[in-house]
């Protein structure tokens, strides 16, 4: 733990960079470690590797894919539910960043994987700025389900 921390603390710092310094991160291995980290017994690691993927999903969508691709959606998707509140709030930015910036697919698969239920209960919370940044989660969500309605109703 008294390494596990500042190393992510930097390794966090460095993915708040530049999209290719994020995508040299990503091309060292960095999230297949992500899953632990995210089930840690300490919330401060919980929270830093929340952190850390809530600034990989600003990115770009082969980013957001890659956090995909390794499976961290559950995850992140369980921390919203489950952590505590600061952990619970880097989750947020988490998915509403992916919402953001992810293709329409990659939105739906986050509904698919039940993200609405604990992005819903952070609408409850008594912070203004949280409930702000879950309903732009929220509506980017609906966007992504026009757009894809559109494309099927364009086809038929």
């Amino acid at each position: 733990v008294l390494v596990v921390t500042p190393s992510l603390r930097a390794v966090g710092n460095i993915v708040t960079g530049t999209d290719e310094q994020t995508q040299a991160v990503l091309g060292q291995g960095a999230l297949k470690h992500f899953d632990k980290l995210l089930w840690h017994k300490k919330n401060n690691i919980q929270k830093e590797a929340a952190w850390t993927l809530s600034n990989i999903t600003a990115g770009t969508t082969l980013q957001i894919q890659s956090v995909m691709d390794a499976g961290l959606l559950p995850y992140i998707i369980d921390v919203l539910g489950r952590s505590d509140y600061k952990t619970q709030k880097e989750a947020l930015w988490a998915v509403t960043n992916l919402t953001s910036g992810g293709t329409p697919q990659q939105i739906l698969q986050l509904v698919e994987l039940k993200v609405l239920p604990p992005l819903a209960s952070m609408l409850t919370v008594q912070d203004a700025k949280v409930v702000t940044v879950a309903l732009d989660g929220i509506h980017n969500i609906l966007n992504a389900a026009a757009k894809v309605s559109e494309q099927v109703v364009s086809r038929g």
